[in-house]
């Protein structure tokens, strides 16, 4: 294979009415100044987070029909696994393991060790409460920054109260973000270290494991050192062959470590925050609780609250480094990177990034898509709704029709200003054939470009 020029950049249009897809720390939609009006926002946490947990997203397979196409079915094609990010990583699924082979007390004194290991730097928690999670764990721009500004200050209360959870052996103070196979090679390691008479429960040792921990040894003398040589090699996180154990969300979306051992993995999926292309059009939501037994004695609801619901035709703007995602997957052949930019693709044709299902049904509705394949820096195309529009002054036209013309109309733009891309498709230009639906097919040319693209 080739060099990889490739940038992948999709920009979406999707509709979503009386829904609260994503929330501030009060409860109301999120919101982003920008232009002449502030617009509702999704954030591209909660995309990402939508992307990542989305069990019902299906695809058309020639010869088999419908078949699922979630994350972790396209991981399982390729052998990759995903990535665990939790706080019960090592109470749930270290634990039960290493209690196997050496019962439950030993088990317990060596998860509680290696909860020290991830102790890297005390963090803040994130401000967007709902985001936190990934500001510190992704590498991203936002999670980088969140975790130099929390250094110094003083540490936010937790997100949720975790309930019995937190008393477990192990349960770590906020998330940690690990792939499967570094999970399983975590618990070989401590296996080896307790079978070469390693005590997790000598005064000091902890410090001594996380300075051997900390770095490769060239040398290493015994089953110990080569076991944690083992580790280090599997979750470092900077080739190829490291990055893909972190499981493919971690390739795809990037991981900011807090342990030594683990390495930082950059990310090769830049997702945009989603913003309105309108005004945000927001109203609070009263809504009561009927009890079913005591109705008819008492007047009014067993319980009264509201919350906000806002209507919005928001953009989106994912870019695919398709360079950055060849490295971090490990993978070689050129389809098995194309289909995974193709998985993106349809993703956000499906995906559904709000809460609230019983209540407000907010199933989106993407209006039109551009993707783009090319070289040439990828640039947002925002700035075409820097003033934002009413849809009082579209008179006959439909905010969802005009929006995409105005998106069309601004990529013609700023591909004779600032350079086209090589190949510029559209929703809009392909159809559904009974079988695979117009996004499916828009899907399937990306593909065919980007894998002759990495083999040109």
């Amino acid at each position: 294979m080739t060099t990889i020029p490739a940038k992948v950049q999709i920009t979406f249009l999707l509709d979503m009415a009386a829904a609260l897809p994503n929330r501030d720390q009060n409860g109301r939609a999120k919101r982003i100044p920008y232009g002449d009006a502030v617009r509702q926002r999704i954030s591209s946490q909660c995309f990402k987070s939508a992307l990542r947990s989305a069990t019902y997203l299906v695809r058309y397979d020639e010869g088999r029909g419908i078949v699922s196409d979630t994350l972790e079915a396209l991981a399982g094609r390729y052998g990759l696994g995903v990535a665990l990010r939790s706080r019960a990583i090592l109470s749930r699924k270290v634990l039960p393991m290493l209690a196997e082979s050496m019962g439950e007390e030993r088990a317990v004194a060596w998860v509680e060790l290696a909860k020290g290991l991830f102790a890297k730097a005390k963090q803040e928690d994130g401000e967007d409460g709902e985001d936190e999670v990934d500001d510190l764990t992704d590498k991203t721009e936002d999670g980088a920054e969140a975790a130099k500004s929390a250094k110094g200050r003083k540490a936010a209360a937790p997100v949720a109260d975790s309930g019995r959870a937190k008393h477990e052996p192990g349960f770590t103070s906020q998330p940690i973000v690990l792939g499967q196979k570094e999970v399983a090679a975590l618990v070989e390691t401590i296996r080896i270290l307790d079978a070469e008479g390693v005590d997790p429960t000598e005064k000091g040792k902890q410090a001594e494991l996380k300075k051997s921990f900390s770095k490769f040894n060239p040398k290493p003398k015994g089953k110990a050192e080569q076991a944690i040589n083992n580790l280090i090699a599997i979750t470092g996180g900077d080739t190829g062959s490291r990055a893909s154990n972190a499981g493919i969300d971690g390739a795809f979306f990037g991981r900011f470590s807090t342990a030594d051992f683990v390495g930082n993995v950059d990310s090769a999926v830049h997702v945009a925050h989603l913003i309105g292309v309108n005004p945000i059009a927001a109203v609070p939501d009263y809504f009561s609780v009927q009890d079913s037994i005591l109705k008819g004695e008492e007047s009014g609801g067993a319980h009264q609250n509201t919350s906000e619901l806002a209507s919005s035709l928001f953009l989106g703007t994912i870019v695919v480094d398709v360079k950055e995602l060849a490295l971090n997957l490990g993978l070689e052949d050129a389809d098995a990177i194309a289909e995974c930019v193709a998985w993106i693709v349809r993703s956000v044709h499906s995906v559904n990034p709000a809460a609230k299902l019983g209540s407000t049904a907010p199933y989106g509705n993407v209006v039109e898509t551009v993707v783009e394949i090319g070289s040439r820096q990828p640039r947002s195309h925002v700035v075409a709704f820097q003033k934002a529009l009413r849809p009082e002054s579209l008179k006959d036209r439909s905010l969802s029709d005009e929006a995409a013309r105005i998106l069309v109309e601004q990529v013609e733009t700023s591909g004779r200003r600032l350079g086209a891309q090589k190949h510029v498709l559209r929703l809009s230009g392909f159809d559904g054939d009974g079988n695979r639906a117009a996004f499916e097919n828009l899907a399937l040319r990306t593909k065919e470009l980007v894998a002759a693209e990495i083999g040109a």
